[in-house]
This record gives C-alpha cells, sequence and structure tokens, in this order.
C-alpha cells in the first residue's frame, strides 16, 4: 500500500511521486485509476495528469475553447500506459474498462486511444459526455 496526503488515503498500485501534481487529482478518480491497474496486470505509467492553465496554454495554445473541460484541468484524467505499451496491452485496457463499466464500476470513464498513449478519464458531472472511447494522435 501506498500511502497518500500524509496517510489520508492508500492506494495499491500507485504513489504520489508518479504524478506531476498529487494533490490536485481527485481522490475517487485515483481510487478508480488502482482498481483499473489492479484489474490490468501490468503496470500502468502516467506521462501526465493535472494540468494547470499554463502547462494547457503550453500544449493547445491561448485559444481556451479548444479545452474548456478538460478532464486535466479538473483531477480526473491522466495520461499513459501500460507497460509494455503494445496492440495486446491497449486492447486490454479497453476490456478493463469495459467490464469496470458493465459491473458499475466505472460508470462514466472516458478512454482515449492515441499513438503514443492512453487517456483515461472520469466526468461524474457530465454524464451527457461519457462513457466514451476516441482515437486521436499524440501531441
Amino acid at each position: 500500500m501506498n500511502r497518500w496526503r500524509d496517510g489520508a488515503f492508500s492506494l495499491r498500485h500507485f504513489s504520489e511521486d508518479e504524478f506531476d501534481h498529487p494533490d490536485q487529482m481527485s481522490v475517487r478518480f485515483l481510487r478508480l485509476l488502482d482498481e483499473f491497474r489492479a484489474r490490468l496486470g501490468y503496470p500502468f505509467r502516467i506521462t501526465d495528469d493535472f494540468r494547470t492553465k499554463s502547462e494547457m496554454v503550453d500544449l493547445y495554445g491561448q485559444n481556451m475553447e479548444a479545452w474548456p473541460d478538460s478532464s486535466h484541468r479538473y483531477g480526473t484524467g491522466v495520461d499513459g500506459h501500460p507497460v509494455p505499451f503494445n496492440a495486446r496491452t491497449r486492447f486490454k485496457a479497453r476490456q478493463v474498462i469495459a467490464d469496470m463499466v458493465y459491473n458499475g464500476i466505472w460508470t462514466q470513464p472516458g478512454i482515449g486511444h492515441y499513438d503514443g498513449h492512453l487517456h483515461l478519464d472520469s466526468h461524474e458531472d457530465r454524464p451527457d459526455t461519457r462513457p466514451a472511447e476516441w482515437v486521436g494522435v499524440s501531441k
């Protein structure tokens, strides 16, 4: 068990040092992510988590309309990938998310399949937009 925020809660598969902004991440989302990792059966490397406004501007420019409800802004989204990252582990990640939805564990997931990573998020406050799945190109 990895203790977070001075022992306020624990996760089995992730520690605070794997995140750039661990204090900005939603505890509920982190617990979903931890359950996802347990079911995946592979390590999952986080490459991006919460993003500050300046980080969003660096990625997408000043046009805030391009990223108004990014889950990265709310601590409910991450980019990352299973280790190893290949067709088998990418497909397994999709299966795990589908199973978690089917069993009522992760009710509002988003999974983005990019060439260099996966994006996982949860929009509990916007049930009209999730579950969702999409494909994109990594920036």
